[in-house]
């Protein structure tokens, strides 16, 4: 079979270094690019031609399929690879997605490429080990300010859920574990190693305002090596005179862990007024929650808030769930890039509201 690859990328090229796919009766015509220096030169004896040039030999019969990178670039940008194929006039049957498994067990046994319908993966996903929080955050767009003791994820139904999602979700690139504080749960490494069991190619992260790194037990760290997780450390201005201290410690632990955001602005998550109109969904915070996804954390923990206002918002259109028997990813992935009407009170992302210093406080 004769194809086509998409985009000069270093992931296209490794498919050209497998002798794997010849054995599998693959054999690549061409790379196409949209970079015009690249038209006309070559990789490994292979061509890279244009856009325009690879939909002609498909039409000629010289190509049999277009393979886009499918498992090494964000969902969104496939389907825009996607729609330039149809738009091109491929038959959507004769369009290939590079798979995960193929990227990391590179063997006559595994399917290199997947169909259009058959590809099943997220960018993101995100959850809570528990709602509860150490800092006590103004604005904190998972309400963790707003809850009152201590709630723990279940771990048991949780199990379900995750079970329940991966028959609908194939791979998630980025994996974050949130709270509230996950280092307060004693059992976070059993989400950890749920959560690389299911998804064994995922980059999975725990995110943490470090507070508590230098008390966390050893049982947690050597989940963390053993299924290469790292520490996605918040840095709020309580944190800033101890995180070169801690970054210190960790690697003395041999801990991989990354500074992911410096907290010192924030915005409500949710306003009272109407802001503007949004009739898409560019925000990538895809939450799972008791059986549920959504877009954003906010209307997964709206219970918090409205206990603490006395407000009755309702969120229920954001909110998917996973247990509807006549869900498909497709049905999915279109839920999750729709807006719902509490995407309008929406204060996180709005640059017109000036963000507050970091603070304490409901």
């Amino acid at each position: 079979m004769r194809i086509g690859l998409k985009t000069n990328r270093e992931e296209m090229r490794r498919i050209i270094d497998s002798d794997i796919l010849k054995q599998q009766g693959y054999d690549v015509d061409c790379i196409f690019d949209m970079n015009t220096e690249l038209w006309g030169t070559t990789y490994k004896g292979i061509e890279i031609v244009s856009p325009f040039e690879a939909v002609k030999r498909y039409k000629s019969g010289a190509i049999d399929k277009i393979v886009l990178p499918g498992a090494t670039v964000k969902h969104a940008l496939n389907d825009r690879y996607l729609e330039e194929q149809l738009d091109f006039g491929v038959s959507k049957n004769d369009i290939l997605y590079s798979s995960i498994e193929w990227w990391n067990v590179p063997d006559e046994e595994t399917v290199p490429f997947m169909g259009v319908d058959d590809y099943n993966y997220l960018d993101y996903l995100e959850f809570h080990t528990n709602d509860h929080c150490n800092l006590n955050c103004k604005h904190c767009n998972n309400y963790s300010n707003l809850v009152d003791g201590e709630v723990y994820t279940d771990y048991e139904q949780f199990s379900k859920d995750v079970a329940r999602l991966k028959e609908l979700v194939g791979h998630v690139h980025l994996i974050r574990i949130l709270g509230g504080e996950p280092l307060l749960n004693k059992d976070t490494y059993r989400f950890v190693k749920l959560m690389r069991e299911t998804y064994p190619y995922s980059e999975i992260r725990i995110v943490t305002n470090g507070t508590l790194i230098d008390k966390v037990d050893d049982r947690l760290i050597q989940t963390m090596k053993e299924c290469n997780v790292i520490f996605d450390i918040s840095a709020y201005p309580v944190m800033f005179d101890r995180i070169d201290g801690i970054a210190a410690m960790l690697k003395d632990r041999g801990v991989k862990f990354i500074i992911g955001w410096i907290a010192s602005k924030f915005r409500p998550p949710l306003i009272g007024e109407y802001g503007y109109p949004m009739t898409t969904v560019d925000c990538n915070c895809i939450h799972l929650r008791n059986g549920n996804l959504a877009r954003c954390p906010i209307v997964q923990y709206l219970d918090y808030y409205n206990a603490a206002h006395g407000t009755n918002y309702n969120g229920d259109d954001g909110i998917i769930d996973l247990y509807d028997n006549d869900l498909t990813f497709n049905m999915l992935w279109k839920r999750l890039n729709s807006s719902f009407d509490l995407c309008n009170r929406c204060g996180f992302w709005r640059e017109d509201i000036p963000g507050e210093n970091w603070c304490v406080g409901r």
